[in-house]
């Protein structure tokens, strides 16, 4: 049900969305605000689980027909939920063999159908629609990768990490002829071990382009879906901490890791959202992220930037997903369009 915002929130938003807001010098200022002032409920879903199935570690996709497709990287399972939250098909579990899964990144519906599954060590394994038969397994090069998309009816966007190209981190892969096609997206010059620990990219494919974020950069990427590179827009006043110091030896202990990642602030999502942009990033504490979220216009200055926002998951046709603002598990979901 659609959720009713008192008149007082209304006014609240146009003031921090209109006005963005601007000093009597001309500076732009950043205005803080509570995620049911920028965002409205518009459903609600809780997704069905079993005895052998658990929502954990969500990777969020969601295909043509409205349907969220999850890889589980914690619970080594596939799924498929329909738009109210009906458990359509799982599938998998762990393991390194054909339909086993040591870290699944992704669930992808191609073009033609067919279901691609993403493996965190770069293995690819492909299914009839209903998942109900395996086609095949594919070997990629890359040994780390963090995020996938389709691009078209042969080309996957994988963002990882390869030997041969480890300054890259987004890459073309052709499904058909197993493949590269092409790497790009060349990681800022930071200290290479903070690369290799948190130098994470995440990208998603819009129309005929390519959004991107590194981890430890305050940047979006855009690119053509053919790796071209369009622009790149620096992001102003989110509260961005940018790291400063080196990662801690490996055998410096736990207590010295949750401080190195409570010192620098992560990017996480980008998707489009009316003329500009919504961005996730966090700040981590004992290695737990607390999530933030920015609305940035198309100069990536920022009009607004939420604290303690709940998780973005993905975008869909019914709007803008996030982990439900008042659950404390994983399985209850806001679907959201932005106030006006």
């Amino acid at each position: 049900m659609r959720n009713l915002l008192t008149f007082a929130n209304r006014a609240l938003l146009s003031i921090v969305m209109v006005v963005g807001c601007q000093s009597q010098d001309g500076a732009i200022s950043t205005k803080e605000a509570a995620f049911q002032d920028v965002f409205l409920v518009v459903d609600s879903i809780i997704l069905q689980e079993t005895d052998s199935v658990i929502n954990v570690g969500l990777n969020v996709r969601s295909d043509a027909e409205g349907n969220y497709l999850i890889a589980d990287e914690r619970e080594k399972q596939l799924r498929i939920y329909s738009p109210s939250g009906q458990l359509l098909i799982h599938f998998g579990r762990g393991g390194s063999g054909p339909g086993e899964f040591e870290y699944p990144v992704a669930l992808l519906r191609s073009r033609t159908g067919e279901l691609i599954a993403v493996d965190g060590h770069g293995r690819l394994t492909t299914y009839t629609p209903d998942a109900t038969r395996l086609v095949r397994n594919q070997a990629t090069p890359f040994h780390t990768v963090y995020d996938a998309d389709i691009v078209d009816d042969s080309t996957l966007l994988l963002s990882g990490v390869s030997s041969e190209t480890p300054e890259m981190r987004l890459h073309l892969w052709d499904i058909k002829s197993n493949r590269l096609i092409r790497s790009f997206m060349k990681i800022p010059d930071i200290d290479p071990a903070a690369a290799s620990a948190a130098g994470i990219a995440n990208a998603t494919v819009h129309g005929d382009t390519i959004l991107a974020l590194f981890a430890l950069s305050d940047t979006i990427y855009r690119f053509t879906n053919s790796g071209k590179t369009l622009e790149a827009i620096a992001l102003k006043n989110i509260g961005f901490r940018s790291l400063t110091v080196p990662p801690p030896a490996r055998n410096a202990g736990l207590d010295a890791i949750k401080a190195w990642t409570a010192s620098f602030s992560m990017m996480s999502q980008v998707y489009p959202l009316n003329e500009g942009f919504i961005v996730q990033y966090s700040d981590r504490e004992n290695l737990i992220p607390n999530w933030r979220l920015a609305i940035v216009d198309r100069h990536g200055v920022a009009t607004v930037v939420i604290k303690d926002s709940p998780k973005l998951l993905t975008q869909s046709a019914r709007g803008t997903v996030f982990t439900h603002p008042t659950s404390l598990t994983p399985n209850k979901w806001a679907i959201t369009e932005p106030l006006q």
